[in-house]
């Protein structure tokens, strides 16, 4: 899978490290394809002069006591010295005594400063007993420990009592995605020409994985998102899970309501609540709880998924979602001439020129606008307006 290049240095994430090591745990969960380890790489780098560090990469085959025991005396080796495990021996009950007692300062390699346990892609790890040593090491470990955890899924083992404490840095997706100066900069660091990063984060909605993806030269970026989605999303769902995404990605946004009617059922709360869990596309909006919504780049590439699948499963779909977004786009009479004056060349501020009003009433009128078509562009709000008869043809 794409991963964001490891030579765009993300400078505005670096002001987090030093919130690291306030913390005792900094969650980092966000759907694949943010640059969860990316980030850890960074950090890391980061870090390094500042704290003895860690830094166990997670895999499936960890997910058993003894491999996960034998993975992190690997780990930890180099910092903890005193550690007499032998990556062969099989877990017992004095383990996490000898483990606490080689993680005091006194017995690391440098003990003078604090130390920094990073554990990457945590969302692979469900063996209960696993789950169990993390959370006792969170609880146990010295004061000086850090965690940084990073995961796809919301983590399962205990947090609120952290949280209560303000001891919990988090990041989530929306922390993760580019803004449009680090798109300028990733098109710069690439030698990419002619790069408008405005519309590359119109597309992705600052998708990292989108970013790397549009940016390619080698093969359309649609149709490398649409191999992205079929052999890393939808695999990793249930066949209810991975219907319901290729059903309701005909929604420009997706609400319980709006999934339910475009899929004739009353479901979509408990579907996109696991989607939730699972740490999937799409994702919920952060300033509206009831609004989830894809990448563009994911959203255009799951219907033609469906298609290819079932296509007449497909056309019904989009007849409803037609259906669905008429009745949610109810515009006012100043929204209309707004949206009319968007299919033009002109900026916000000459729009509100154009139409004798305020700047700011103007911004307003876009925003409310955006919202009710169910768009975060201009180009979104000019074609979705266009189909439902807003514009002229």
């Amino acid at each position: 899978m794409a991963r964001p290049s490891r030579s765009l240095r993300r400078s505005r994430l670096s002001t987090d490290v030093v919130d690291v090591l306030s913390a005792r745990i900094t969650l980092v969960t966000a759907p694949r394809g943010f640059g969860k380890s990316s980030l850890l790489d960074q950090w890391c780098d980061e870090l390094s002069r500042l704290a003895e560090l860690i830094r166990l990469d997670l895999r499936v085959e960890h997910n058993s006591p003894p491999s996960f025991r034998g993975a992190l005396a690997t780990a930890s080796r180099d910092a903890m010295p005193s550690l007499d495990w032998a990556p062969a021996d099989a877990p017992s009950a004095a383990d996490m005594e000898s483990y606490l007692q080689a993680s005091q300062p006194q017995s690391r390699r440098r003990p003078t400063v604090p130390l920094v346990i990073m554990l990457d892609a945590v969302d692979v790890i469900s063996d209960a007993s696993v789950v169990d040593v993390i959370a006792a090491a969170l609880e146990l470990l010295p004061d000086d420990v850090h965690f940084v955890i990073a995961s796809s899924a919301p983590v399962t083992f205990p947090m609120s009592r952290w949280r209560s404490r303000d001891a919990v840095l988090e990041l989530d997706a929306h922390d993760l995605a580019f803004d449009q100066a680090e798109v300028a900069a990733f098109c710069a660091a690439r030698g990419v020409e002619h790069c408008t990063p405005g519309d590359v984060l119109d597309r992705t909605s600052g998708w990292p994985t989108g970013v790397v993806l549009m940016l390619r030269r080698s093969r359309p970026a649609q149709l490398t998102v649409r191999d992205f989605a079929a052999d890393e999303l939808l695999p990793a769902l249930t066949t209810d899970l991975r219907w319901f995404l290729l059903d309701t990605a005909v929604l420009e946004s997706v609400t319980v309501a709006a999934a339910d009617a475009v899929r004739l059922d009353d479901r979509s709360a408990a579907h996109l609540d696991e989607l939730d869990r699972r740490g999937a596309f799409p994702l919920r909006d952060r300033l509206d709880a009831t609004v989830w919504r894809h990448p563009p780049i994911v959203r255009e590439a799951l219907p033609e998924i469906l298609a290819r699948e079932d296509r007449a499963r497909a056309e019904e779909l989009g007849a409803r979602a037609l259906l669905v977004h008429a009745q949610q786009a109810t515009l006012s009479p100043r929204e209309c001439d707004v949206v009319a004056q968007l299919d033009s060349d002109m900026s916000i501020a000459e729009i509100a020129q154009e139409l004798t009003i305020s700047f700011h009433t103007a911004r307003t009128h876009v925003r409310s606008i955006y919202a009710k078509l169910g768009t975060t562009s201009r180009a979104g709000a000019v074609r979705r307006a266009r189909d439902l008869g807003l514009l002229g043809p």
